[in-house]
């Protein structure tokens, strides 16, 4: 049922895959990103934040023909290549904790459209509309969709095949995960994955519903300009086993106005959920807030999960619609300018510096979901709230880039 096909990827030589692959742009700070760009000349932080556009703060179309120009320039300069048949990409994230093995490739738009590729959250049109316009005049895909399929033995064969070769690429980035990635290029491996996800019924997006979204609005675009190509029918995306999907939650950090204002809420809390001893990890149906001083574990009530709906179930759902919006006042959890997001991962330590830097201010904690979760949501056709899930494996930019062809 998954249309899941190979492709002529372009991709850094090897002795540059190194230096070429990057976090997100989103996820550098300010002086990460200027360090990054000084002292690393291969980066494709050069390609999608050009120096004309930086230096001359070009913004919009005009900066995503720079961005394809910048592009074009690192493969005439022998930064990349392009392989010459059509292929699959195995890549290998490992670090002390997880290792997660997935499969790059291009997945079908249409399979996206009639909801073969299921989603778990909104996206916004604006965003959408971006997006789609960076890749209009970009003509490329650099990141890949992250995508969950079940696990599949035939699958599995052709993987332990490859991983016993060297691998195309082998590097430790500094947040020190080893990086692999073999080019699987031949005619039975091809033909056997192609067959294992044709008869797939559906997959979920992981990580990337924005991407997703917004190469179906660019093909949209293209067809009503009679322009399509066999490629913009396509986007990249790297399907991962469910069984290997890491799924993290983030802390919420509620910045207050007076101790007053804290003082209400946590005795709001305090009267209403049951304490119990804190609890590492916390379970499903807990939270845990700290106040600045201490940490304190609380049993939500049965009662606010009557008569919800899976998404309204949810901890977080519940957190918003009986604490941050009705005590708190929080009245949007995504746009609010007092609520506030840190990834779990990043550490308890952090979270209580920021609530000491922050005066009045309290930070809650919530137990991670799980993929079934997920997958519930999604089949029915839920949006889960902002910030749910912290997802891991996160992928690189510039690893594998797949044209659109519309150039």
């Amino acid at each position: 049922m998954i249309d899941f096909r190979p492709f002529k990827a372009i991709r850094p030589t090897r002795d540059k895959a190194y230096l070429v692959a990057t976090r997100s742009y989103v996820s550098y700070n300010e002086q990460a990103l200027v360090d990054k760009l000084n002292n690393n000349p291969y980066t494709f932080l050069h390609v999608i934040n050009p120096t004309e556009a930086r230096v001359n703060n070009i913004q919009g179309s005009d900066k995503y023909k720079l961005v394809r120009k910048t592009f074009q320039k690192f493969y005439r300069d022998g930064v990349f290549i392009s392989d010459e048949r059509p292929a699959y990409y195995l890549y290998r994230q490992s670090t002390s904790q997880h290792v997660f093995t997935g499969l790059i490739g291009a997945v079908s738009v249409l399979d996206y459209n009639e909801g073969r590729i299921k989603i778990h959250e909104h996206t916004l049109t604006r965003r959408e509309e971006m997006f789609a316009d960076y890749l209009y005049h970009t003509g490329f895909n650099a990141e890949p969709v992250l995508l969950m399929y079940p696990w599949q033995m035939k699958l599995r064969q052709v993987f332990e095949r490859y991983l016993l070769m060297r691998p195309e690429y082998e590097f430790t980035s500094t947040d020190r995960v080893l990086h692999e990635l073999w080019v699987i290029d031949d005619a039975n491996s091809i033909e056997t994955i192609q067959a294992v996800f044709s008869n797939i019924e559906n997959v979920y997006i992981a990580d990337g519903h924005h991407r997703s979204a917004s190469s179906a609005l660019l093909h949209k675009r293209l067809q009503n300009e009679g322009r399509t190509s066999s490629e913009s029918g396509y986007f990249m995306a790297m399907m991962l086993p469910e069984t290997e999907l890491v799924i993290d939650s983030f802390f919420r950090l509620l910045e207050n106005s007076s101790a007053e204002e804290q003082k209400n809420i946590e005795e709001f809390v305090h009267s209403s959920c049951q304490e119990i001893s804190p609890n590492q990890p916390l379970n499903s149906g807990e939270i845990s807030v700290f106040n600045g001083k201490e940490w304190k574990s609380y049993k939500i009530p049965d009662g606010w999960f009557v008569g919800k709906n899976a998404a309204k179930q949810l901890d977080a759902s519940v957190l918003f619609d009986h604490i941050l919006n009705p005590i708190a006042g929080i009245t949007d959890a995504k746009e609010s300018e007092r609520l506030h997001y840190m990834p779990t991962p990043e550490g308890r330590k952090k979270a209580e510096i920021w609530a000491v830097e922050h005066p009045h201010s309290l930070v809650f904690e919530l137990a991670p979901i799980d993929v079934e979760t997920i997958k519930k949501i999604s089949d029915l056709h839920l949006v889960m709230p902002p910030k749910s899930t912290y997802i891991l494996p996160k992928l690189r930019s510039g690893l594998t880039i797949y044209d659109l062809n519309i150039h």
